[in-house]
């Protein structure tokens, strides 16, 4: 673990998202590599299992335009997703209960509970390192 970085800023209230940023979760991981813990910072440690709010873009490569419930949020719209991506580049966000939301190509910004899972494609690569348990989507 890198302790480089500073903590997240705390806020009075703990039901209030933490404003983070694609670049605030950087690893600096290259393209088409596999997630060891070694690579984990403070920061990006210390924001699991709070509230954050973070705007990226959704990956073009989602199968339904309509009642989507799951999507990968890119950290820029030119971002690959799988072959060729950076997984700390890609949030898999997992909407709560019954909510759902449709395919957006401009920026898109969600609320919700972060946590640290490696999602790993079928080349044995990581493709996904963070998750969102989104409860907003603007």
């Amino acid at each position: 673990m890198r302790p480089t970085e500073a903590p997240p800023q705390q806020s009075t209230d703990p039901q209030e998202p933490v404003a983070i940023t694609f670049e605030e979760l950087d690893l600096g991981m290259e393209p088409d590599s596999v997630y060891q813990p070694w690579m984990m910072t403070q920061r990006v440690e210390s924001l699991a299992g709070r509230r954050v709010r973070i705007t990226g873009f959704m990956s073009g490569a989602l199968l339904q335009l309509n009642n989507v419930k799951e999507f990968p949020l890119m950290r820029e719209q030119e971002c690959p997703f799988g072959v060729g991506g950076q997984a700390h580049h890609v949030i898999m966000v997992e909407l709560t209960g019954k909510l759902r939301t449709s395919y957006k190509t401009g920026p898109v910004t969600v609320e919700g509970i972060f946590s640290i899972k490696p999602f790993t494609g079928p080349n044995g690569k990581t493709w996904a390192l963070y998750h969102l348990a989104g409860e907003r989507v603007e």
